[in-house]
């Protein structure tokens, strides 16, 4: 999927993807982070203490093989009040990947979120923002299929985290719901950007919340 400075989700495709949600109801000042490719052992903790310090609730997508071993992790995140979603067992790409292989990726994964955390809805963000009409059809209807208004880019090493950070400032609205990755590929710029993000929205009277 193309990218649209300032990392917007081009809301032309909205109308197409009528299952797929980019964007919560702006009635109040809260903002939606979600953090996609964890657990991470070093990362997602870092993760967690930042938002603590601002009071802050998050959505993390989870890939299946990084939960195993993490049970700690995970009911940590639960504990402080985080939503869990999924990511796929193996960070699947769907225009690679045939569809019943990729359903039974995301079923593996649901099993196992499920023992720290009841699904209701569940949730679900396809890797790489990419599914197949074909997938997309089959994906049970309970599902709430997540994108994004806006993502931070961390992950790319070729973006100055610094001008995403201003562009995030400029851009973000209530309602409006970004991507970070607590990944080792992203935590350099993660660390750069999330937390003078949460105080300057926090300081303009914005709640982050949870999906959901």
């Amino acid at each position: 999927m193309p990218l649209h400075p300032p990392y917007a989700f081009p809301q032309w495709l909205a109308p197409l993807m009528p299952r797929v949600i980019t964007r919560m109801p702006a009635k109040n000042k809260k903002l939606y982070l979600s953090f996609d490719d964890g657990p991470d052992p070093e990362v997602t903790p870092y993760v967690l203490d930042v938002l603590k310090d601002y009071d802050a609730h998050a959505t993390f997508f989870l890939i299946g093989d990084r939960i195993q071993g993490r049970h700690r992790l995970l009911q940590r995140m639960v504990r402080e009040g985080h939503r869990l979603g999924n990511h796929t067992f193996h960070h699947l790409n769907a225009w690679k990947t045939p569809c019943r292989d990729y359903l039974q990726s995301i079923d593996r994964t649901a099993e196992l979120i499920r023992q720290f955390q009841e699904q209701d809805p569940p949730l679900f963000r396809p890797p790489y923002g990419r599914l197949t009409p074909r997938c997309l059809r089959r994906i049970p209807g309970e599902y709430r299929i997540v994108l994004w208004s806006y993502l931070s880019l961390d992950y790319d090493r070729r973006i100055n985290p610094e001008k995403s950070l201003d562009l995030l400032k400029q851009k973000l609205a209530p309602g409006h719901i970004l991507v970070f990755h607590d990944s080792r590929k992203a935590f350099s710029s993660l660390r750069r950007i999330l937390p003078p993000l949460l105080e300057h929205f926090t300081r303009r009277g914005f709640d982050f919340d949870k999906l959901f």
